[in-house]
């Protein structure tokens, strides 16, 4: 089928009744034509690829994928660039997990030269090359983008901090590991650094780095400080910078992948709804309920709108790492670390559990890349690992009934089960009424009910499920 043959509508309309398989072969078919630019509106086939790189995805059909967006980039380059972010973050998560890591640099070229079309994935990526410990190509990403990012006017918080701060990490190790060496310290050219990235005008926290890189943790200063408010957030700086060197000589991981998996707890921990009695107490700070854990993971992992699924799952593998260090500094009782790793191991098996015919677990294998958690046996440790390896290989094929694609079958589940939700409500709204009315024998016609789910009345508790639970079934009823 070619663009010669047909006009953009009568391409559009038989790509609609199509089954998936067959949209596949006739995106492949079609984008191996000389495509004008109103053909390719009429059609949105913008829509159409984003649509189909989904359905690639939810099915696990690598070459697939990589046949039909190598084609697209070779074929209509400008027309890539549109929306490159979706298709190269696949390229990049695919090339880490490969361990192609030459290629990762093939595929970071549009997020250089373009980094403000699509922060959010950007970001994603950055999580990826951070996890999966390629902090030499994160950084050289951070280093090319922060300008750009920084004078651009899309974003109101401070992106461009964000960035930064992985730079400024990384200069970090670079002092800690000439310390190591029995290097003088060239502090100036130190500074220098900061001052490009605005890192130099903190004098309090310049002085804590250096203190924190080439001095043993204080566990008496650090709890003075932790326990005033004026120092509360200030003795982060130290317990964070001490965690990046514990990091570097049990684990030999990278102070910027050290930092990820630190940013990325205290996104959980932070956010917490604390009195300041209980944040200046490191064992009520660093302690917290399964289902506060559960539902944040949810958030991160499973979450509609979420952008760092990678995220959620460096918090929870990542919290050992944290509280070993915790617990082998003082900081916190054995109690706190115990009830914790508990917790931990309990959600990674429910995790497992209903996401083990998950086939995008291969994103995340970044977790058994990293230094075995001591917490956990080999056999344990193989178990995992396998599960993660087995989702790489396993693949269904695209649909061949029109109208049967994951992606719509999700999104026609999700439709049901909000509909069927919607339906008992109103039916209890409806019973609520007729007895209000049979117990106040009115003589006036009611009024007819709104909509308004403020005024509904309170429906009988069900058994609370996990939170994984829920968006595991969910998902499920999707696939």
């Amino acid at each position: 089928m070619t663009q010669n043959k047909l006009t953009s509508e009568e391409w559009y309309e038989q790509y609609d009744e199509a089954s998936v398989k067959q949209q596949y072969q006739m995106l492949l078919d079609i984008m191996q034509q000389p495509l004008s630019k109103d053909f390719l509106e009429e059609t949105e086939m913008t829509e159409l690829l984003i649509e189909m790189s989904d359905e690639l995805n939810s099915n696990n059909l690598i070459n697939e994928y990589i046949e039909l967006f190598q084609l697209v980039q070779q074929q209509q380059p400008k027309f890539y660039k549109q929306e490159f972010s979706y298709y190269d973050r696949f390229f990049v998560e695919y090339y880490l997990y490969t361990k192609q890591y030459n290629l990762v640099e093939d595929a970071l070229v549009r997020f250089k030269k373009y980094p403000t079309d699509n922060i959010e994935v950007l970001f994603m990526v950055l999580d990826s090359l951070t996890f999966y410990e390629q902090p030499k190509i994160a950084v050289d990403l951070c280093k090319t983008i922060f300008d750009p990012v920084r004078k651009s006017s899309k974003f109101v918080s401070d992106t461009a901090g964000e960035i930064a701060w992985l730079i400024v990490t990384n200069l970090m190790e670079e002092v800690y590991q000439q310390h190591q060496q029995g290097v003088d310290i060239d502090w100036k050219k130190f500074k220098t650094e900061l001052k490009r990235y605005r890192y130099d005008d903190n004098q309090e926290w310049l002085e804590d780095t250096k203190s924190a890189l080439t001095t043993e943790f204080n566990l008496e200063q650090f709890l003075a400080q932790f326990k005033q408010k004026k120092l509360h957030f200030r003795s982060f700086y130290t317990l964070s910078t001490a965690f990046y060197v514990y990091m570097k000589k049990e684990k030999q991981m990278s102070f910027v992948s050290s930092q990820g998996i630190w940013e990325a707890i205290f996104e959980f921990l932070g956010d917490r709804e604390l009195a300041f009695k209980q944040r200046s107490n490191p064992n009520t700070f660093f302690t917290f309920d399964k289902k506060d854990l559960d539902q944040y993971l949810v958030q991160t992992i499973h979450g509609f709108l979420s952008f760092r699924q990678a995220q959620g799952f460096a918090t929870l593998w990542g919290m050992p790492y944290l509280y070993d260090f915790l617990l082998a500094k003082g900081v916190i009782r054995e109690q706190v670390y115990r009830k914790v790793i508990k917790i931990t191991n309990q959600l990674k098996t429910e995790l497992l559990k209903y996401f083990q015919e998950d086939w995008e677990l291969w994103r995340y294998d970044f977790i058994n890349r990293w230094q075995p958690d001591l917490n956990l046996d080999s056999a344990e440790l193989a178990k995992q690992a396998e599960l993660f390896a087995n989702s790489f290989k396993t693949s269904e094929p695209l649909s061949d009934q029109p109208g049967s694609g994951k992606l719509e079958s999700f999104m026609n589940a999700v439709a049901e089960k909000m509909e069927i939700d919607l339906d008992e409500i109103r039916e209890e709204r409806e019973n609520a009424d007729e007895e209000v009315e049979e117990a106040n024998n009115s003589l006036f016609a009611e009024e007819e009910p709104t909509e308004t789910i403020r005024e509904l009345p309170a429906t009988k508790p069900k058994k609370k499920k996990s939170s994984l639970d829920i968006a595991a079934k969910l998902y499920k009823k999707g696939k």
